[in-house]
């Protein structure tokens, strides 16, 4: 812009939780300990994952979650 260079030095991403309060580690990080909360296993969650008439179900609950 007007030949001046730029460079983005720190980028932050806030998320919220389904409280409304800021998550403090990042998405991914959050998604998975929720995740965790929820199933007993990482097979547990795929297997359900997988069972096409569960997704939409997942789905809402991890949105209620704030994912």
């Amino acid at each position: 812009m007007n030949g001046v260079d730029v460079t983005v030095l720190i980028t932050r991403e806030l998320y919220f939780d389904h409280t409304g309060r800021p998550v403090t580690t990042n998405l991914k990080d959050h998604t998975m300990e929720i995740i965790k909360g929820h199933y007993a296993s990482l097979d547990d969650f795929i297997t359900k994952w997988n069972n096409a008439d569960q997704k939409s179900a997942i789905i809402k609950e991890l949105q209620e979650q704030g994912v």
